[in-house]
């Protein structure tokens, strides 16, 4: 919640004075996209990367394949979307959750075998 604060208003309660100085505004910007999602992308397409390698060279590597691109397609999507959300499709959203779903499940049964 502190790191919030900070990133969307500039400035700290504790401090009483600017967090970041005014020569660090790129840094800034960047620092608040990854904190507000910029990583949740790279994580759920991480984790269809991941249940791909570890089914590569079994029946349902294909099937990992193909949930991988459904996952960059969809949240590629989503992405153009990062400064109004709301706008963002219901279609992008659900095949994104439903990759993500289906990664977990792929990952699961790659480990087992």
């Amino acid at each position: 919640m502190a790191l919030g604060w900070i990133l969307a208003r500039g400035t700290s309660p504790a401090l009483g004075a600017r967090a970041f100085p005014s020569d660090y505004c790129w840094f800034q910007s960047r620092l608040k996209v990854l904190a507000w999602g910029g990583m949740m992308v790279v994580l759920l397409i991480g984790l269809c990367v991941v249940a791909a390698a570890v089914n590569s060279g079994t029946g349902v590597f294909g099937w990992a394949v193909a949930n991988t691109v459904a996952s960059v397609w969809a949240n590629g999507v989503m992405a153009n979307f990062r400064h109004n959300p709301q706008a963002a499709p219901n279609w992008a959203a659900s095949v994104s959750i439903l990759s993500t779903v289906i990664g977990v499940i792929l990952l699961i049964v790659g480990l087992a075998n």
